[in-house]
């Protein structure tokens, strides 16, 4: 009997050390190093490969540094022995850096309300640009003289989450959606002028009557009519020219959509001519061509040497029809008008430089 007992104990005791080896063996399974990725105390990610952390994180760093975005978080990368926490899938890894990611940038700040972050000021001015180029276009109406933002943009460096930055296209919807739903967002004031070709001596000049004045004021509603109000009325005696330089050729024909000088915090160096793609481009004097190529931001470009420092610019331009070096006569083509480099809509940025300064080409006086 007591034999029988004995044997008894022995096989309870082997069932229990068996079950106490495999339970152990189980846990200590479950017990595997694993590497996480903090920000500060917060987890961003976890798993077992730390090659996989690290492929996914340059992926979303080099993403960054390609757009000169500083990422803000302080991330450092840990390795826990013995960790219960749950691996996380490349996907998962991928949509929490994305989520979590600080980078710095600037608040876009209109009247006081932040209505987008970007990555730089230049965007912010571009969508700008992108909201007033389609008020031109459902205006309807003829001849602007001048469009004018009503609004006081502003920018402020902050910090956002890298997945809050937004390009100009889809910051001109935002604008262009608010103002349709009736937020009147941003609003513009156009003033028109009756624009007439005379020809004078062989030349060709543009000239101005000044009729009336209208100051018109519309949020750009894409499927509403716009509205006008009549402001003023001035009776003019004669023409006026546009260019104070009775000397200079008018280098193309259209609208003028932007002047020289403050424009939303930055200096726009030149004048903006508004016309169709194709549109001849002519030298404003005689010269010498300088350079006629691709320049960042300009696009195609073409600039003049007139001697005494004097310099013409001819920018955004669609075809170059002259080259390095070669002599222009005054009113001789140089090119045509279209929308390459930083730009919106086909148009003219024409600029005049005295000892490489820009000045105002239409104040500009020899």
């Amino acid at each position: 009997m007591r034999k029988i007992h004995k044997y008894t104990i022995i096989i309870v005791i082997f069932t229990l050390a068996l079950t106490t080896s495999l339970t152990l063996t189980f846990f200590i399974s479950k017990l595997t190093s694993k590497y996480v990725l903090y920000d500060n105390n917060k987890i961003i990610a976890v798993a077992s490969d730390e090659n996989l952390i690290k492929k996914v994180w340059n992926i979303e760093y080099n993403e960054a540094k390609n757009q000169d975005l500083e990422i803000k978080n302080n991330l450092k990368l840990k390795k826990e022995p013995f960790s219960t926490k749950k691996d996380m899938s490349k996907e998962d890894i991928e949509k929490s850096l994305k989520n979590s990611l600080k980078v710095s940038s600037y608040e876009m700040i209109c009247d006081d309300k932040v209505i987008a972050h970007v990555e730089s000021k230049d965007i912010g001015d571009k969508a700008i640009e992108i909201v007033k180029d389609q008020y031109i276009s459902k205006s309807k109406i003829n001849n602007l003289k001048n469009i004018q933002l009503n609004n006081n943009i502003q920018y402020k460096e902050c910090e956002c989450l890298k997945n809050q930055l937004e390009d100009e296209v889809n910051i001109a919807n935002d604008i262009i959606k608010a103002n349709n739903e009736g937020k009147k967002l941003i609003s513009f004031t156009g003033t028109t002028e009756t624009l007439v070709n005379t020809i004078s001596r062989g030349e060709n000049k543009t000239e101005v009557n000044v009729n009336k004045e209208v100051e018109e004021k519309n949020e750009p509603k894409v499927e509403n009519k716009d509205e006008t109000a009549i402001v003023s009325t001035q009776n003019a005696i004669g023409a006026q020219p546009i260019f104070a330089n009775k000397s200079l050729y008018v280098p193309t024909v259209g609208v003028i959509s932007s002047y020289f000088g403050e424009r939303w915090g930055t200096v726009h160096k030149g004048l903006d001519i508004a016309a169709d793609t194709g549109t001849p481009i002519k030298s404003a004097f005689s010269g010498t061509v300088k350079f006629s190529g691709v320049m960042n931001g300009y696009g195609n470009v073409v600039i003049l040497e007139h001697g005494n420092s004097l310099e013409t610019v001819y920018a955004h331009c669609d075809t170059l029809t002259v080259k390095n070096g070669d002599k222009v006569e005054k009113g001789n083509q140089v090119a045509t008008v279209g929308s390459t480099g930083d730009s919106t809509g086909p148009h003219l940025h024409f600029e005049i430089k005295i000892n490489g300064s820009a000045v105002d080409p239409l104040s500009y006086s020899e």
